[in-house]
């Protein structure tokens, strides 16, 4: 990392970083049995002016490589290694003509290229995504009870997407050749009003065309916050949102015209503060969705005891409702030295509808336990210790599928019974820092994974399509994997 003041006068600042990873050659070292690598390189620029005390101009840019090596597959159509670019570019410009206007001003691009070969190195799959955003907002304070926020913003989004089959070493059939496209369009307004001291409430509306379904909708909300003691708050909020398909949705045939996907989501909370550090956060929360996009024809299952597996191109419609409901409960300490951290719990249940053919699911996402934990505590500016564990119990096998015995499933006439086994997971670091006359170094210690747990993610597998059952659909992820470092600043 180099970084330093830009001009005369204190009026700018730059910045300047990159990265590279090693952690495919530490696993290769830590675990001899992985076949793969995964390893990225990645530069950061900033540079941020100021001219005049009322305004301020930041450019930015990422840009970052990575790379997937499996190296485990010679089959003719058998995912080989794959790379992909990615580029961030954005500009920011704010006013403050006076204490009590904001204009601001937002460009930016985000360039994503990739490519999968196959062992012999043709390309499987190729592609781009390209995302082109423009933003005004105008902010407005009268006063301490009154504060508004308005904006506009203009969005192009287009996309390449070519996969193809290899039939022989030499011959190959094109599946996919597609470049689709589309735009958005927004403007906001949200009010926040303080009507008396402690009570705050702030509506709002987003009216949004997306040229992808042809349609103009309004996104309203109603957020609320009552202090009923000075230790003690109560938040609340109503709000109905709207999502438009993607452009990789638009590429899968339509039974219907598509239409946006619709949720109406009410929460209410409480917040405690215990002395200075402490804070306990309680939040319940409802949602109800309306025409959420299923892709059909597209998964194996089961039916009357025989496999079925559709032939008849995919088909996507808004056909799914679904409910999810949930509650999270937050305990945290802040404090700059000795002890902080946070520790919470959220309990959830989502489960979708199918209305054209009566199926009843867990939503994809779905998860009824989730505890996370981070905990670290400081003896002074130089000495650090932090630990940090993450519990779920996890997410379903998206699919007709149900685990029979290890890493064999099998399908079933039921979506979503099956479900990952749990990921449970503790990593542990410590900091030293050592105090120089014009630099800093400070020696670190990492564990990933400190107990060594077995947590798996699903990936491509292999069906038998006699039986039914299905093999290799897991794959682990990090094990126990140590790591030391150093950083000099100067």
């Amino acid at each position: 990392v180099w970084e330093g003041p830009f001009g005369t006068g204190s009026k700018g600042s730059w910045l300047l970083a990159a990265r590279k990873s090693y952690i495919d050659w530490i696993l290769r070292r830590v675990e001899t049995s992985i076949d793969g690598s995964f390893g990225f390189t990645d530069a950061q620029a900033k540079l941020t002016l100021t001219p005049t005390p009322a305004q301020t101009l930041r450019v930015s840019f990422i840009g970052g490589v990575s790379e997937l090596d499996e190296e485990d597959d010679d089959a003719l159509n058998a995912f080989d290694r794959g790379r992909s670019h990615t580029i961030i570019g954005n500009v920011q410009w704010r006013f403050f003509p006076s204490p009590k206007w904001s204009i601001a001003q937002q460009l930016y691009v985000v360039d994503s290229r990739y490519l999968n070969r196959v062992a012999d190195g043709r390309a499987r799959e190729e592609g781009r995504d390209r995302d082109l955003t423009w933003r005004g907002t105008v902010e407005f304070s009268p006063s301490a009870q009154h504060f508004v926020d308005a904006g506009v913003q203009a969005q192009a989004l287009d996309a390449v997407r070519v996969d193809r089959r290899f039939t022989s070493p030499s011959n190959s059939v094109t599946e996919r050749d597609a470049r689709p496209s589309t735009s958005a369009q927004a403007a906001w307004l949200s009010y926040r009003w303080t009507p008396i001291a402690g009570i705050t409430v702030t509506p709002g509306v987003r009216m949004e065309h997306w040229r992808v379904v042809d349609e103009t909708d309004a996104s309203p909300w109603i957020l609320a916050e009552w202090q009923l003691a000075p230790a003690t708050r109560l938040r609340g909020g109503v709000a109905i949102q709207r999502q438009a398909p993607g452009l990789d949705e638009t590429l899968v045939a339509q039974r219907a015209r598509l239409v946006p996907e619709r949720a109406r989501i009410v929460d209410l909370g409480i917040e405690q503060r215990f002395a200075e550090a402490w804070r306990l956060s309680v939040t319940g929360y409802h949602r109800a969705e309306r025409d959420r996009l299923r892709v059909m024809f597209v998964e194996p299952r089961l039916v009357n005891g025989s496999v079925v597996r559709d032939v008849v191109p995919p088909l996507i419609d808004n056909v799914l409702s679904g409910t999810g409901r949930g509650l999270e409960a937050t305990f945290a300490r802040r404090s700059t030295n000795g002890l902080s951290g946070w520790l919470s719990y959220a309990w959830g249940d989502a489960e979708n509808t199918d209305r054209v053919t009566g199926e009843a699911f867990a939503a994809d996402w779905d998860q009824t336990h989730t505890v996370n934990t981070s905990v670290a505590y400081r003896w002074s500016a130089r000495s650090s210790i932090s630990a940090r564990y993450r519990y779920g119990s996890n997410f379903p096998l998206q699919g007709y599928l149900a685990p029979l015995t290890g890493d064999t499933h099998t399908l079933t006439e039921q979506r979503n019974v099956g479900r990952l086994p749990r990921y449970s997971r503790l990593d542990v670091r410590g900091d030293r820092a050592f105090t120089f006359r014009k630099s800093r170094l400070t020696l670190f210690a990492e564990v990933v994974n400190l107990l060594n747990q077995n947590n798996y993610r699903s990936q491509s597998a292999r069906l038998d399509l006699r039986t039914g059952a299905v093999f290799g659909l897991l794959e682990t992820l990090f094990p126990l994997l140590p790591s030391i470092g150093v950083l000099v600043e100067f």
